[in-house]
């Protein structure tokens, strides 16, 4: 009996277990680290390095603005042109006389069929031949084409609209409710703008991923902080690409809490407290309250803030939920997408575990001695 016992007791280590307790994540850090992690505890100045993280550069694509104006004339363009003269005109179109005049004084008009601008950005208009429009305003193109027509016709008006636009569009795709190629305008739409006028999207802008795609280069972020930040919510230039994807931020947990889980945030921001709190807090029986974990990469200006070599890094924020301070602390602490917590198994569960399992060896052995005798 005694043998037995002692075997138990050197077996205690060996007890199932949801995951290290808090001595394990001190060891490892010490001495089995392969990938470097740095364990930090969660004070009021971890929490001011934390909110200087900086947002990502979505303004960046801004400087990459080689765009042309929004009421400039492109290729691929469909123009309407109406051009007037006096007396007799050169296409032999309608013809109207002033009450009381002659009617070679009347005033000669045509309306032409639709005239799209070729790949070197030309017209082709009767009578006067090839005229380069790409690049000018519709008042610009109109002056140059009467220039063109003084030599042809009496006192030539040219009238030029543009009636379907295509240089100066952008095409929106993905998570909104009427995707498509649009027009921009005077306005000068920004990334938003655009994203409204597809409809908006059915799901949270916390969950959603916005990607802008210009000159070859492609640039992502939340949609919440765009909205956040005014700098990210760039302008846009023909030719831009907009793709809206659902992407629901989530964050996951282990070890001594209510089960094992991924949970949504379902709120545009939540805190430390809020997510352990979502994850049925620590167990009564299991939960080490020193011991919770929050798991994440932080960028390099991060690392570098927390006083670690500059670079992405591998960090494990630690709370002590028997500090009463920390609780402050984890309000101020927001969550990210793909964070994890963990919550430590205590020493006592390790004793509790063992000593049912004492009772499930000897309690039938000690029922069937009281029942010899």
């Amino acid at each position: 009996m005694a043998i037995a016992i002692v075997a138990l007791t050197a077996g205690c280590s060996n007890l199932p277990s949801s995951g290290p307790s808090v001595r394990d994540f001190v060891d490892n850090a010490k001495s089995n680290n392969p990938i470097g992690f740095s364990i930090v505890d969660v004070t009021p100045q971890v929490i001011d390095a934390l909110h200087y993280e900086p947002i990502p550069a979505m303004g960046t694509l801004q400087a990459n603005n080689a765009g042309t104006p929004a009421d400039t004339i492109g290729v691929g363009d469909v123009l309407s042109l109406s051009i007037y003269s006096a007396g007799p005109g050169l296409f032999g179109g309608d013809r109207s006389t002033p009450q009381g005049g002659a009617a070679d004084s009347g005033v000669s008009h045509e309306t032409l069929p639709a005239l799209m601008v070729d790949g070197a950005g030309n017209v082709t208009v009767p009578y006067v031949g090839k005229v380069h429009v790409a690049g000018l305003t519709a008042a610009q193109a109109q002056a140059r084409i009467e220039g063109r027509l003084h030599e042809k016709s009496i006192q030539p008006q040219v009238i030029v609209n543009v009636a379907t636009k295509v240089a100066d569009t952008v095409i929106i795709y993905g998570e909104v409710k009427s995707p498509g190629r649009f027009p921009l305008s005077l306005a000068h739409e920004r990334l938003l703008d655009m994203i409204a006028i597809a409809g908006g999207s059915p799901h949270p802008s916390g969950d959603l991923v916005i990607t802008l795609i210009r000159g070859g280069r492609a640039t992502s972020e939340r949609m919440d902080l765009i909205s956040d930040h005014t700098e990210e919510n760039v302008r846009l230039i023909g030719g831009d690409r907009i793709r809206v994807d659902f992407q629901p931020r989530t964050f996951t947990v282990f070890g001594a809490g209510g089960k094992v889980s991924e949970i949504p945030f379902t709120a545009s921001s939540i805190s430390l407290d809020q997510g352990v709190a979502r994850a049925g807090g620590p167990s009564n029986f299991q939960a080490d309250p020193a011991g919770i974990y929050l798991f994440r990469y932080v960028p390099p200006e991060i690392s570098e803030r927390l006083g670690m070599p500059r670079g992405v890094a591998p960090v494990i924020f630690h709370v002590d939920l028997n500090e009463p301070y920390t609780y402050f602390a984890m309000q101020k602490l927001e969550m990210k997408d793909h964070d994890l917590i963990y919550i430590a198994n205590s020493g006592t569960d390790q004793l509790q575990k063992f000593l049912s399992l004492i009772g499930q060896i000897f309690g039938p052995a000690a029922t069937y001695r009281n029942f010899v005798q």
